[in-house]
């Protein structure tokens, strides 16, 4: 018998994978923002996407983009993403970059 095909790469997967390792493994928080924009354009409504979009918003927060990381974790702030996922850390985060 021939061998079974390899199964096809998920590309959401993939590229979410890229992101979380510039972020996580690299620490290379310019990578991995250019990442995180990648992943979310390609898989706007992908399976990570709450995720991606939250790790945006820390990446910007460690760039010291202050006012686009607000803008950004607003809706985890109010409780509009996903069950309110990640609302207290969100909200904690907001709160400590409007304190000057």
């Amino acid at each position: 018998p021939s061998p079974s095909p390899s199964p096809t790469p998920d590309p959401d997967l993939l590229a979410y994978r890229r992101a979380h390792e510039a972020h996580f493994r690299d620490t290379d928080v310019t990578a991995a923002l250019a990442a995180w924009d990648a992943y979310l354009a390609a898989h706007p409504r992908g399976r990570f996407s709450a995720e991606a979009r939250y790790n945006r918003a820390i990446a910007l927060t460690r760039l010291g983009r202050h006012a686009e990381a607000r803008e950004a974790l607003a809706p985890f702030a109010r409780g509009d993403v996903e069950h309110g996922y990640r609302q207290r850390e969100s909200a904690a985060l907001v709160d400590a970059l409007e304190t000057p």
